[in-house]
């Protein structure tokens, strides 16, 4: 009678506290194939792109003004990539952005993790001109979140190692 009642109970217990069973091969290996799509997305959209002809018809401008615009504007890419990790401990989808680019005045180096399921920033860290400056906002971090400074950028730095870091190794 025990017995058949632990049978019943425990499974109704786990689903209702919330446990998980983690994904079979074939659903990581999807899993991980959708994380990598949406960093290339992220990617793509946090991208420098050429204003249209259309956006500046919206404000009155004309084609000339609208390329001369761009011209003005458009940064010289310096390096760019993107690399994902699907964590199946955590079911989270981490999205590393690297961006490096330079302007007349300005060359301004970034990196950045989002948790791509809900579109959060977790870690920045930048070289702003030669200036560093660092944040994590990851819920999930134990140390100092003040924005500013070698050690704070160092402390981004190395978060952003941890998250990304392969478990397998």
């Amino acid at each position: 009678m025990h017995k058949s009642l632990i049978v019943i109970l425990l499974p109704s217990l786990l689903i209702v506290c919330g446990a998980q069973t983690p994904p079979t091969a074939t659903e990581a290996f999807n899993l991980r194939i959708r994380c990598k799509q949406m960093a290339d997305e992220k990617a793509d959209a946090l991208a420098w792109h050429d204003m249209s002809d259309a956006d500046g018809a919206s404000v009155g401008w004309s084609p000339a003004v609208v390329a001369r615009i761009n011209d003005q504007t458009r940064p010289e890419v310096l390096g760019s990539w993107s690399s994902s990790k699907y964590d199946a401990k955590s079911n989270r989808c981490y999205v590393y952005i690297h961006n490096h680019t330079r302007r007349k005045s300005n060359d301004y180096e970034v990196d950045q993790i989002y948790d791509a399921q809900v579109d959060d920033l977790l870690v920045h860290a930048e070289i702003n001109n030669g200036k560093k400056h660092g944040s994590i906002w990851d819920e999930s971090y134990k140390g100092n979140r003040v924005i500013g400074g070698d050690a704070n950028y160092d402390a981004a730095v190395t978060y952003m190692y941890e998250l990304m870091a392969d478990p397998r190794k």
